[in-house]
């Protein structure tokens, strides 16, 4: 069929609603034209209708489209590629003869032979006035006849000559069609081929620059080990972290496990790099090997060119021939005519004018018969040239054949090896991972020294911040203590101004008096050692806010001379009279509390006796810790007097206070002891009744943990569908059509986390020797592979981009 025959078919078929798509076959050069219900039909269904009309079974045909060209997925339907269009190519290539294995067929299917034809030998009949001529017994008459015969068996033999040639012509336009198509098969090939080698180029990369930094570095640290203990013997340790075993950081750590350490990693450190270095010649030598194989590919690309060159000399033959053929059958017409005029006059009464005719017409016939006896040598002659050049488009055919099926096996084992390549790359991923983990430890060594540097700062910073803390609750207690002072003073002075006057009752909750407030406090930082860095600055703001006047006469004391001396003793008689002032708020709130039960219990209102039972003071603890904080500021300004006499004097006169706040101590030690035994009997009810509660508690605990472990029992046969991770239970269903030949597709269950899909491993194991698959899988994830949807790698014809996971299950019985 011709080309035009072929495109008139598929304007017919268009016309008809169907869809049709062209594909190439890479081994023949033969272009299959398939036509489809419409553009929505997947590419399965355009494989099984290529294995019905080029014999390639569906298992066996691998699809290219493009450009840019890449395989065609089976599940996806064929307007996904952007088919049919003119500037979109599908190509079919065999699996089959892609193996090494599998030898070289013979180009029998794709043989071009040219075509021999066999010249007649005995003219067609002949005409009505020929015959009549033949029964003359004139000689001239009977010599046109001859003459006659002779013309016509030229032109039937040209015209033979001429329709071969018209044969060998038409075949060598398929086959430098067929030429044509099978160099582009292998152009897309080599295409395909060079978006694998820039995928893996794409991959490499990264882990080539992370290797480089990396291997610098674990060289650096390997180089320096000796180094790095010899700093850490200089550098000693704190008093306070100091023991006559420890004295520096080198006698805290493992010497010699360090340096079997660093010999296993030097070790490791040299397998790795050599292992690197030989993937990095791999990489290097696959990429040479796909940039040759497109250059020998551009310069070989000439079979077509060459076969297009012959064609035309050929049909530059044909028009020569043609000519020819024209010739003779112009000189046979003109002989039938005039055989046609001599037979018409002989039939006359004028014998003589007969003959006289007779014998100009066969000189102009033999002036004829002279002229054209070359011509049918002359086509013979073309003829040969023709088949000639049939002959060289065939050696052509025959070469492109080879070689297409020379480069498809390198540019199959080119893939094999990038996929080779990717593998090895995922493990080498994973050692030089597990290698920067056992350098970390050679890391420790070189961070040491600074680490332990700002450890002592940052240990310094804790106690200061536990100092400020203390300092800030100890203040913050003082002034609300004062506020409920004042509070309580006032709520007195109410009562005995108004309160006695009140009804009993009249309002509830007016004899209560202000709550004390507790600060409580979780000891923390209690285990740190007493490490003080001058230089730490962070907490001075509040140091200096939260200083004491005593603080500020010590400090005074130690940085002013003795000219300044009368100053610093007003500063501590202005301290006494604050001091005097707590004292006497402090006598005022235990006469309170002593005076209530002593008080005239013959009121005329009975409220004044329910306020004076109600009303309380301050607890003991408050005030012992109040009386505690003078004792320590009157020490410190003892400490920082000296032994000059005006200082004693001062002193002298701060004592007086002192030892009134001792006597209201011991008073209120001595109320304390009153409750004590109570105090204690309360304390062993509550004891016994907490020892009752934790048995209770730990009963409960017991009870709970059953259930828990029942739960977890039970959850751990409940399928994951929000989220997935080792370990779950996941539900896999099927996406492509039920009864397909193609590979299943199985996506987990799932709620807001797509793109989890079955492995092909897992659905190997599931299905019945690989005949029937499940209508599900239930299975226990045993492991997650993250990936990236590439050009190269799309198996599920994901968005670019797209990231998916491939997991990995077992049976429930294997889990």
């Amino acid at each position: 069929m011709s080309q035009q025959q072929h495109e008139d078919e598929e304007e017919e078929q268009k016309a008809r609603g169907v869809v049709v798509v062209r594909v190439g076959d890479a081994s023949t050069g033969v272009v299959q034209t398939i036509a489809l219900v419409s553009a929505n039909v997947v590419v399965e269904e355009l494989r099984e209708e290529l294995a019905r009309v080029s014999g390639v079974p569906v298992a066996d045909q691998i699809l290219l489209g493009g450009p840019p060209f890449a395989r065609l997925d089976p599940r996806r339907p064929v307007e996904y590629y952007g088919l049919p269009t003119e500037d979109k190519e599908v190509f079919l290539y065999d699996r089959r003869l892609l193996s090494q294995e599998a030898a070289t067929p013979p180009p029998t299917a794709v043989e071009l032979a040219p075509v021999v034809v066999k010249l007649p030998s005995q003219p067609v009949a002949s005409s009505e006035g020929s015959r009549m001529l033949s029964e003359s017994s004139h000689p001239m008459m009977r010599a046109l006849v001859e003459y006659e015969g002779y013309f016509q068996l030229q032109v039937s033999q040209s015209e033979a000559l001429e329709s071969g040639t018209r044969a060998n012509i038409s075949a060598s336009e398929r086959g430098t069609h067929e030429l044509q198509v099978q160099e582009r098969a292998i152009a897309a090939a080599v295409a395909n081929l060079d978006l694998f080698k820039t995928s893996m180029m794409k991959h490499f990369a990264p882990f080539w620059s992370d290797f480089q930094a990396t291997n610098e570095k674990h060289d650096r640290l390997l180089s320096q080990f000796d180094s790095y203990l010899d700093t850490l013997a200089t550098v000693e340790l704190h008093p306070a972290l100091a023991t006559d075993e420890r004295k520096t950081l080198y006698d805290c750590i493992p010497v010699e496990k360090e340096r079997e350490w660093a010999a296993q990693c030097e070790q490791s450190h040299t397998h790795v790099h050599a292992q690197v270095m030989k993937l990095q010649q791999v990489h290097d030598d696959i990429c040479q090997e796909v940039t040759d194989m497109m250059t020998s590919h551009a310069e070989a690309s000439r079979e077509y060119v060459e076969a297009s060159a012959e064609l035309e000399q050929m049909k530059c033959l044909g028009s020569k021939q043609l000519n020819i053929t024209s010739t003779l059958r112009d000189n046979l017409h003109y002989v039938l005519s005039s055989i046609e005029e001599t037979s018409t006059i002989a039939s006359g009464s004028n014998p003589m004018q007969a003959s006289t005719n007779a014998l100009d017409v066969c000189r102009r016939i033999d002036e004829l018969y002279q002229g054209q006896q070359n011509m049918v040598p002359d086509a013979q002659k073309l003829v040969e040239d023709i088949v000639a050049h049939v002959k060289n488009i065939a050696m052509k055919k025959a070469a492109l054949f080879a070689r297409v099926h020379s480069t498809l096996r390198q540019i199959s084992i080119s893939q094999s090896k990038i996929r080779d390549f990717e593998n090895s790359l995922a493990v080498f991923r994973e050692a030089l991972a597990a290698q920067k983990k056992h350098f970390y430890e050679l890391e420790h060594l070189d961070k040491l020294p600074e680490s332990y540097a700002a450890c002592l700062k940052e240990i310094s910073r804790r106690l200061t911040y536990g100092r400020m803390f203390s300092d800030r609750i100890q203040s913050m207690a003082e002034e609300l203590a004062q506020l409920r002072e004042d509070e309580v003073q006032h709520r007195e002075e109410f009562l005995r101004s108004y309160g006695q006057h009140l009804p009993r009752d009249f309002v509830t909750g007016l004899a209560e008096k202000p709550s004390h407030c507790e600060f409580r406090m979780r000891p923390f930082d209690q285990n740190l050692p007493l490490i003080e860095d001058e230089d730490d600055k962070d907490f001075d703001s509040f140091e200096e806010k939260s200083r004491s006047p005593s603080d500020e006469f010590a400090d005074s004391e130690e940085n002013s001379s003795s000219p300044k001396s009368a100053h610093n003793v007003d500063l501590l008689q202005t301290r006494c009279k604050e001091l005097e002032a707590r004292s006497e708020s402090i006598s005022r709130s235990d006469m309170s509390k002593t005076s209530a039960p002593g008080g005239d219990s013959s009121c005329e209102f009975p409220l004044v006796l329910a306020l004076a039972a109600t009303a309380g003071a301050m607890t003991s603890s408050s005030e012992a810790d109040r009386s505690n904080i003078l004792d320590r500021e009157l020490a410190t300004v003892k400490q920082n007097i000296g032994s000059d006499v005006d200082k004693d004097a001062t002193i002298a006169k701060l004592e007086l206070p002192v030892e009134s706040l001792t006597n209201e101590d011991e008073n209120v030690g001595a109320f304390v002891s009153v409750d004590f035994e109570t105090v204690e009997t309360r304390v062993k009810e509550l004891l016994a009744s907490a020892e009752s509660e934790l048995s209770e508690l730990e009963r409960r605990r017991t009870e709970m943990s059953m259930m828990e472990s029942e739960q977890d029992m039970n959850d751990s046969f409940k399928i994951s569908f929000r989220s997935f991770s080792v370990n779950d239970l996941a539900l896999f269903l099927p996406t492509s059509a039920p009864g397909s030949d193609a590979q299943r597709v199985y996506l987990a269950f799932h709620l807001g986390c797509p793109h989890r899909f079955l492995s092909e491993e897992s659905i190997s194991s599931f299905s019945n020797d690989g005949q029937r698959y499940p209508d599900y899988v239930v299975g226990r994830i045993v492991l997650i592979d993250e990936q990236t949807a590439t050009e190269g790698n799309n198996p599920y014809a994901l968005h670019l981009g797209t990231t998916f996971y491939v997991l990995t299950v077992a049976s429930l019985h294997e889990s």
